[in-house]
């Protein structure tokens, strides 16, 4: 019996061994905050050091991926910090375009006010002159040259009323 006793003791205590490593291992691991640069390190030849060895290769994957993720936000800090600088730009870019185009609509209907003026004007000029013409021809009607460079007159001022009414 004290031979089962001594053989189960000493069976125990190699068993026992590679799970209180790896419990105590463990644990350590949870207690640095998550730092995956711990690695289980089994002094076994069994399934518990296959075990640490899976494990370790897994902290080491977790660890790389973590690295790429950080690098990645980092990333995605910066190109965010670029897109609200072109957003802002974009912004100034559509307020001076706004403000340009606002001007443009006021200079265009004052340019519209200002042609219509000006329309009036030359019509009450065409027709002062054609009233004047009238009266001029009958006036000089015995002078010739007079009446031919009066009636060039009206056909100048005609076309320049005509082109001033198209435009």
């Amino acid at each position: 019996i004290m031979l089962v006793l001594i053989v189960g003791f000493l069976l125990t205590s190699q068993i026992l061994k590679p799970i209180s490593q790896m419990n105590n291992s463990l644990e350590d691991l949870a207690t640095r905050q998550g730092d995956l640069t711990v690695h289980l390190t089994i002094q076994s030849n069994d399934e518990m050091k296959t075990m640490s060895i899976w494990f370790n290769q897994f902290v080491g994957k977790l660890r790389a991926i973590l690295i790429n993720v950080t690098e990645l936000i980092m990333k995605n800090e910066l190109l965010g910090k670029h897109l609200s600088l072109a957003s802002k730009n974009s912004a100034v870019a559509v307020s001076q375009i706004v403000s340009s185009m606002d001007k443009m609509q006021s200079d265009s209907e004052r340019l519209d006010k200002s042609i219509i003026n000006a329309s009036a004007s030359v019509e009450e000029i065409n027709q002062t002159i054609t009233s004047l013409s009238k009266q001029v021809e009958h006036q000089f009607s015995a002078i010739e040259q007079s009446s031919s460079a009066t009636e060039e007159i009206m056909a100048s001022v005609g076309n320049v009323a005509n082109i001033t009414q198209s435009r």
